[in-house]
């Protein structure tokens, strides 16, 4: 998987800020990415059709991108996402 194919992953949910596919120096993957929808709703909806679902045999998370502590003392909506355990042959191209 490339970044554009994370995006497309996600883009299904609803717009997307940005996506992010982390990776190391010599452009293997790190594991895990950041989208970032423009609203909380389309993040949700990600949330619980992806969280723990197999990707290329690899069972990902897909979580809100925050503190726990942090989203429960302000009760706001986030709209960054987390997901991690990517199969390693991701890579940036």
């Amino acid at each position: 998987m490339d970044q554009k194919t994370l995006m497309e992953l996600f883009q299904k949910f609803g717009k997307i800020g940005s996506c992010k596919l982390e990776v190391f120096g010599d452009g293997k993957s790190r594991g895990f990415g950041y989208v970032q929808f423009l609203e909380a709703n389309s993040a949700e909806d990600a949330i619980k059709a992806l969280n723990d679902t197999k990707l290329e045999d690899q069972t990902i998370s897909v979580a809100i991108h925050s503190k726990k502590d942090d989203r429960e003392a302000t009760n706001e909506k986030f709209t960054n996402l987390f997901v991690r355990n990517l199969p390693p042959a991701y890579n940036e191209q």
